[in-house]
């Protein structure tokens, strides 16, 4: 395969070689001419292409600067909507706050007058109370009283002393 290769490859070269004129070309008016016309094509395509792209920059440069304004128009729109925002936040805060104080106040004044009422039930019982006492001691001292008068009287009754022996107060 190799050799097969090999042989062809020679075989091109050979026909290369012999294939070649070695006469010189001549280079004619007509040839210059050529020349010239291509040249003056070349460079008025180059001329063409250069206003051509001078025009794709230019209208590229235009609607770069015009995204570049409608960014600029969202960012304000962002800003403003971002001022709102921490505005609205700032206003919510400072009710958050007014309403915080609302109810320490509103703790403050509960518990004030839950401490004034049972003030006031520990005072109103205990002016309640005395009467009762004074009463109740009265009382005690009228029962005892009598008790002493009713066991004095006992002593020439005895009728009223069998009477007081059953209830046990003799």
């Amino acid at each position: 395969m190799k050799r097969i290769t090999l042989f062809i490859l020679l075989l091109f070269s050979v026909v290369a070689v012999v294939g070649q004129n070695n006469q010189a070309v001549s280079f004619t008016l007509n040839d210059r001419d050529r020349i010239i016309k291509n040249e003056q094509k070349l460079e008025s395509l180059r001329n063409e292409m250069n206003t051509r792209f001078d025009a794709l920059e230019r209208k590229m440069d235009a609607r770069f600067d015009a995204m570049d304004a409608r960014f600029k128009a969202v960012d304000a729109r962002f800003d403003a909507i971002e001022k709102k925002t921490n505005t609205r936040f700032e206003s919510l805060q400072q009710q958050i706050n007014d309403i915080r104080s609302l109810l320490y106040w509103g703790m403050g004044i509960i518990i004030s007058i839950m401490l004034f009422i049972f003030g006031f039930i520990i005072w109103d019982r205990r002016t309640a109370m005395d009467p009762l006492r004074i009463k109740t001691e009265n009382n005690q001292q009228t029962q005892e009283n009598l008790k002493k008068v009713l066991i004095e009287y006992a002593k020439n009754d005895k009728k009223l002393a069998e009477i007081l022996k059953t209830f046990g107060i003799l």
